[in-house]
């Protein structure tokens, strides 16, 4: 192989390691984008979005979810996260889908890590 092949070989790996890290924040427009199944909260005098599904949108970065705190039902799997901690506010959610992700806990921070109603699925 030529010196001017290797250089192009190594640009290419170089190239791929750079689109692993880039770094890919969810914005309140995607998070509008993707909520859906209008509920009764609270009370019951009030109305607010419960389902949120980000699937497959190569996420790094979800802080901003903690703002959605009526969120019951979410899918944040096939992303690029590695931690769930930006969840603990989410103090109404009831199903958590998070699997293909780059996560090395599924736990929540202790100070915030309960969930109502949550339920051991055997998984």
């Amino acid at each position: 192989m030529s010196d001017e092949e290797d250089t192009q070989v190594e640009g290419v790996g170089e190239a791929e390691e750079e689109q692993e890290i880039v770094e890919c924040k969810l914005t309140e427009q995607l998070c509008g984008d993707s909520l859906s199944l209008l509920c009764k909260i609270g009370n019951g005098l009030s109305l607010a979005y419960v389902k949120m599904e980000l699937k497959s949108k190569a996420l790094t970065d979800i802080s901003i979810i903690s703002a959605f705190v009526h969120v019951r039902y979410l899918d944040i799997s096939d992303n690029k996260l590695e931690s769930l901690a930006p969840l603990s506010s989410l103090t109404h959610l009831l199903t958590l889908k998070a699997d293909n992700n780059r996560l090395t806990t599924a736990s929540l921070p202790p100070s915030k890590g309960k969930l109502p109603k949550q339920q051991d699925n055997g998984y």
